[in-house]
């Protein structure tokens, strides 16, 4: 290949990757949000649906000693999440087995000591409210666990689709390119600004809530990554005014779970959340008496 052709193809080359390169970079921040999030937020959820891993969680007030600690394994699957583990707080300790899931939720405890577990809550949700077990489940682990892609346990994706988007710009945090959006919601009560790793799935890595009023007070939340390509979260901090929930993840996995460890007989116990089934012997008495009236009406037209 002749000289001048090598140099023309080289030139060529270098001007579309150039041309590329410089495209990524001048596009508005808050245009490339939207065009790329909602397909990374489903893929983060869809990722974070099946995991199980060891953690320790802490809950402390400032200048003070942690009012209460856990540490234990996790697993979040079929639309449910479960802690376990041993909690520690001022009373005294304790194992702890809490599962989310409305009605099919329950958490149980056994006291240092103690040879089984007692269920301290079970079911008996109805509406829209949680349960004790629901609510115990998001502050000691699911906001924090959902923090990659949620802002105290509400998918982001949810939380921009009915805000008002004010402005983005590109940052860099600890090295990496990421882009700051600021948004609020509709009628200005709560103001987020959310800083994410554009270069890995739109990563939550940092977010603050500034409240127009003082009643909830503000929070921020940090989080870091084990490994960004996965997502994998390393720990994560909710700082509000009365104090900080921690969550550092000795170990984590994007795995299934069966859905029988969501249960109370997994623990040697009746499923007093399962739904009544009818026996085998109604259902086939019903049958009978079905079979039984078919018969009679066939006998009847006979007879006619």
């Amino acid at each position: 290949m002749p000289f001048q052709r090598i140099r023309t193809v080289l030139f060529v080359g270098f001007s579309l990757s150039f041309g590329a390169v410089a495209t990524g970079a001048d596009e508005d921040p808050l245009a490339q949000f939207h065009r790329e999030y909602p397909t990374a937020a489903a893929l983060l959820r869809q990722r974070f649906a099946h995991a199980r891993g060891d953690f320790s969680f802490m809950n402390g007030h400032p200048n003070a000693s942690p009012s209460s600690t856990m540490t234990g394994a996790f697993c979040v699957d079929h639309g449910r999440g479960k802690i376990s583990g041993k909690m520690v707080t001022p009373r005294g300790s304790a194992d702890v087995v809490i599962c989310s899931g409305r009605e099919r939720g329950f958490v149980l405890m056994r006291d240092d000591g103690q040879p089984a577990y007692g269920v301290r809550a079970a079911g008996t949700v109805t509406g829209p409210q949680k349960g004790p077990h629901d609510s115990l489940y998001a502050d000691a682990f699911g906001d924090l666990f959902a923090a990659p892609f949620a802002l105290l346990s509400r998918p982001l994706i949810e939380i921009v689709s009915d805000a008002e988007m004010l402005r983005a710009e590109r940052v860099e945090l600890n090295g990496d390119a990421c882009v700051q959006i600021w948004f609020r919601r509709r009628g200005g009560a709560i103001e987020w600004t959310v800083t994410l790793d554009a270069e890995h799935d739109w990563l939550i890595r940092d977010a603050r809530l500034q409240r127009a009023n003082e009643e909830g007070g503000n929070a921020h939340i940090t989080v870091e990554y084990a490994d960004v390509s996965t997502g994998i979260p390393k720990s994560v901090a909710i700082q509000v005014e009365r104090g900080t929930r921690s969550c550092a993840f000795t170990t984590c996995e994007f795995a299934e779970t069966p859905e029988s460890e969501f249960t109370l007989s997994f623990y040697g116990m009746p499923d007093l959340n399962a739904p009544p089934r009818k026996p085998r012997a109604l259902w086939w008495l019903l049958g009978s008496g079905v079979l039984a009236v078919v018969a009679a009406l066939l006998l009847r037209r006979r007879a006619k």
